[in-house]
């Protein structure tokens, strides 16, 4: 096996930080050699003596770096005789350490991930050689960091002795543990990103854990774990001797979309996931604490098989749902007398010069740290903690993203509070700063410089996004029907696991804050839009909004005030544009899929009517080209019948009974797409399918037209209902199933048909409780109605915002009930802005999508995405512009000078003619000058 040869005849004293050291030069210094291949558990380093060549003059000085005390400095501690004696006094983290007989001779001096477990096998191996050792534990234990630290050590020793410790010669067997078996590779789940799946995803991930006892989806290698959780995770499973699967979650090339779609599967929001069984047994806290739960069978079981580790088996089958609590309960979660739990609302920033240190005002023994160099996460140790550089005042984290070269902390630097929700203040985002912690950029590659400004400049985006609320409190992401009938001490409960995950705009990055159970500071956003009515709050949840606007009105349905809530929870799992995501992935997720809830409450009732809408849930797009309308694609995939059956079965199960009403136009790209549709939806016999031409049949103004569309759904629709619970709590009915309304984009033509419907739905909860005779309805009272469809136009010019970057267009049919001539003008002026954004912004757009939701895993173990193969054609698009306007302009001023000689005319046609090839250029490459994202694909 190769060995690498190190001359180490400067003299190096380790220390604790960067120093300048004296040399030394023995007359006969030794080199030491040590494996190059690196073993996880034990590395035992072996010592060669060579002449030393006087010729050669040492370097004068040598600048190193170490983690752990010197060698003499460090304390001897007496080597235990039984397994747990060894575990309870030596530290099972990686480090070195050096062994002593009885007389206090050093005998030998090694490597380990697991200094414990080392010592203990040498105990076994040669107790009469193991009488006391003396341990160093590396605090960033890297191969480099582990190399220098024993390097020191045995620099040492050799100084003072001017020999090597036996142990350590070269040929000596006595302590080299045999070299371990060649690990297992990790299983990849996919041939590749570029091909196409013939089984869905899910399915993939089911029947693996299903076929293998043990798998751990872990971030990295098994090799080379890429978190010190998975780090943590392999440690146990290999000192163990357990036989288990390994998957990388990061791998984007082999198993792209896994880390989204196994969260989905296994409803955890963290890695590493371990799997027995077939079942979930949880993460790093979980196995970590089944560990030391069965510590002294554990050592003394390592057999190579887990059906022989009973230790395993046995911790999972005790491990009852009360004990899984107890492992995951926060060891900094603040307390609520009323047994609901209350994130911390308040909080200080320290900077100092090596981190930032994060805590609690009311608690300030509640915190953590993130150190600026390496974006290392730690819990609050107040060593080291006086004299910040800087103290300021915060009111949240919203969590943090790794990038190339360091890590990126979300804070909230100012917030407001806008009213309440269901009683519970709630608070608009002012203001938010990601936190650097990436010094170590200035050792990256020129690549990995340029991709990570590229990276930031995307965090840039996030960073400046308007319209995030968030409640201290309680959940926002529940609709009522939900929140009504959850289990008793729910909301005693971190509120992170009390939200729909689907809905939580900022899950992605609350990822490392879970992972260390900081539960008091875990806050998931949403974002959106709040209209205050007087008497009624209006909420409106929805992503990217541009603008906070408060109007006041009174609502009053004779003489009865009453209170109106539209919130709208956009579904992350298929975030995107309008141009740059359309239909569906192959797991069945929709684009612009969103739950509308319209919350009633008069008289001491209340009420909830849900709606859903979302893409087409085929497999088509309509990539920009700088066409007006670009071309509509559909994608023919044998897969394309369980994907629609995929989409619609987990509506199902979440909502009941489903009504698909498809507005789309029968005619032209429409045409096609809505009849590839319907084709599809006559194999779902449990899903009423109604295709509704909204263009032929309402026209520009005709909104009353819908009613037609009305008339053919109204017995599914008052069948499935709306919640309605009475003054004293009891439920009078429920909701029984949800219209899934869609258009082309799902904006405009579904906004009207929503309002509508919603509309009808309210006219009935009130003849339920008794406002309205049956013979009324809430379009009789004039202004109270158009108040209630203004509102919805707000909340449909919210949506439109984030999707389409534009003002919903129609939006004078849902106020007015018909169009209006500044309707038409506003309407041309938003078509125009969605033209321009489609085009040339939206693709940068996407890419901060991409990477703030997590469906891009940024790792610097794959090639850049933003290498250029060719010229990126965006780039020379101003270029192209300029020649344009120029031709036409030349071309204009020629012919205007045509008259007068042969030049002028030969002039005119020659800028004519370079003008048509400019034309000719860019309308051939459209696509290619328009703004594309460059991090993932479109499925």
């Amino acid at each position: 096996m190769a060995t690498n040869t190190i001359n180490l005849s400067p003299a190096v004293h380790t220390s604790s930080s960067l120093r300048l050291l004296s040399s030394y030069s023995p007359q006969n210094a030794p080199n030491l050699s040590f494996n190059s291949h690196f073993k996880p558990s034990i590395h035992i380093p072996s010592v060669s003596y060579k002449p030393y060549n006087s010729s050669i003059k040492p370097r004068s000085l040598i600048i190193t770096a170490s983690a752990v005390n010197s060698l003499s400095e460090s304390e001897s501690i007496a080597v235990p005789s039984t397994a747990e004696e060894v575990t309870g006094k030596l530290p099972s983290e990686s480090g070195v350490y050096a062994v002593y007989d009885g007389n206090d001779a050093l005998q030998f001096i090694g490597i380990s991930r697991n200094i414990a477990a080392s010592v203990f096998a040498h105990l076994k191996s040669v107790p009469e050689l193991c009488s006391s050792v003396k341990v160093g534990v590396v605090a960033d234990p890297d191969r480099s960091a582990l190399t220098e630290a024993w390097k020191s050590w045995m620099e040492e020793h050799i100084k003072a002795t001017g020999k090597v410790p036996p142990g350590n010669e070269s040929g000596n067997t006595t302590w080299v543990r045999q070299p371990p078996r060649k690990k297992k590779p990790d299983l990849r789940l996919t041939p590749g990103r570029n091909v196409q799946l013939t089984v869905p995803l899910e399915e993939l991930i089911n029947k693996l854990v299903k076929e293998n006892k043990v798998v751990a989806f872990i971030k990295g290698s098994r090799s080379a774990p890429l978190c010190g959780f998975s780090q943590r995770v392999i440690g146990i499973l290999e000192s163990e001797g357990v036989n288990y699967e390994s998957v990388d979650v990061l791998d984007e090339e082999y198993n792209y979309g896994l880390r989204e779609t196994l969260k989905k599967y296994s409803n955890w929001p963290t890695f590493p996931q371990i799997f027995v069984n077939g079942e979930l047994v949880g993460g790093c806290d979980i196995l970590s604490s089944m560990h030391e739960k069965g510590n002294q069978r554990i050592i003394n079981n390592c057999n190579r098989d887990i059906s022989n580790c009973s230790w395993f088996f046995s911790c999972i089958e005790s491990s009852t749902k009360k004990q899984m609590e107890e492992i995951e309960s926060s060891p900094s979660s603040p307390s609520s007398s009323s047994g609901r739990f209350k994130l911390y609302d308040q909080l200080k920033l320290q900077e100092f010069k090596d981190k930032y240190v994060i805590r609690s005002v009311e608690s300030p023994d509640h915190g953590f740290s993130i150190g600026r160099r390496d974006g290392n996460l730690e819990l609050l140790n107040d060593e080291n903690c006086t004299d910040p550089l800087r103290t300021s005042t915060i009111y949240g984290v919203a969590g943090t993203i790794r990038l190339l070269a360091g890590t990126y902390l979300l804070v909230i630097t100012s917030q407001k509070e806008v009213g309440t929700f269901l009683g519970f203040p709630v608070f608009r985002v002012m203001s938010m700063r990601f936190l650097s912690c990436n010094e170590d950029l200035r050792f990256s590659t020129s690549q990995e410089k340029k991709d990570e400004a590229y990276f930031m400049s995307l965090l840039k985006i996030v960073e400046g996004t308007p319209g995030l609320y968030y409640s201290y409190a309680t959940d926002i992401t529940l609709n009522l029907q939900r929140r009504f009938k959850l289990a008793e001490g729910w909301t005693a409960k971190p509120i992170w696991k009390q939200v729909d995950p689907r809905f939580v705009w900022n899950k992605n990055l609350l990822e490392e804050l879970i992972e260390f159970k900081l539960d008091g500071f875990i806050l998931p956003l949403v974002q959106g839009n709040i209209l205050k009515f007087k008497n009624s709050l209006c909420f409106l949840f929805n992503i990217f909004v541009l603008s906070l606007s408060f109007q006041t009105a009174q609502l009053k349905l004779k003489d009865s005030l009453a209170t109106i809530t539209l919130v709208s929870r956009r579904c992350t799992r298929r975030l995107g544009t309008r141009m740059w995501r359309r239909g569906a992935n192959f797991e069945g997720d929709t684009a612009n899929s969103i739950e509308t809830e319209q919350v009633f409450e008069i008289e001491g009732f209340r009420s909830s009517f849900l709606q859903f809408r979302g893409s087409i849930p085929l497999l088509w797009e309509q990539i920009v080209d700088l066409s007006y309308k670009p071309q509509l694609k559909i994608i023919n995939n044998e897969q394309t019948p369980r994907i629609v059956e995929r989409h619609f079965q987990d509506l199902l199960q979440r909502y009941g009974d489903i009504v698909a009403v498809d507005l789309t136009d029968k005619q032209g790209d429409e045409g096609r797409l809505n009849a590839a549709y319907a084709a599809e939806m006559q194999k779902l016999p449990n899903v009423r399918y109604e295709s509704f031409d909204f263009h032929n049949i309402c026209g520009n103004s005709n909104f009353d037209n819908l009613k037609v569309l009305y008339d053919q759904i109204s017995e599914e629709f008052e069948n499935q209902g709306y919640f309605l619970i009475d003054t004293e709590g009891n439920i009078l009915q429920e909701q029984k199933g949800v219209i899934r309304s869609n258009c082309i984009d799902c904006l405009d033509r579904t906004n009207v048909t929503q309002s509508y419907l919603a509309q009808k739905s309210l006219t009935l909860q009130l003849q339920r409780i008794g406002v309205l005779t049956s013979s009324e309805c809430v379009s009789m009272f004039s202004e109270e109605y158009a108040k209630f469809r203004t509102l919805w136009a707000e909340q449909g010019d919210e949506i439109s915002i984030e999707y389409a970057g534009t003002h919903a267009l129609k939006g004078d049919l849902v106020r007015y009930g018909k169009q209006t001539v500044s309707g038409m003008i506003k309407d041309g002026m938003s078509a125009l802005s969605r033209y321009y954004l489609n085009n040339f912004h939206d693709g940068i757009r996407q890419d901060a999508l991409d990477l703030i939701s997590g469906h891009y895993a940024v790792n610097k173990n794959r090639p850049s995405p933003f290498q250029l193969n060719g010229f990126e054609s965006f780039s020379y698009l101003p270029v192209a512009s300029a020649l344009l306007i120029g031709g036409l302009t030349m071309t204009s001023f020629t012919v205007q000078q045509v008259g007068r000689n042969t030049q002028q005319y030969l002039s005119s046609v020659l800028w004519a003619g370079v003008t048509a090839g400019v034309v000719a250029v860019i309308k051939a490459n459209g696509r290619q000058f328009c703004s594309r994202p460059r991090l993932c694909s479109l499925r």
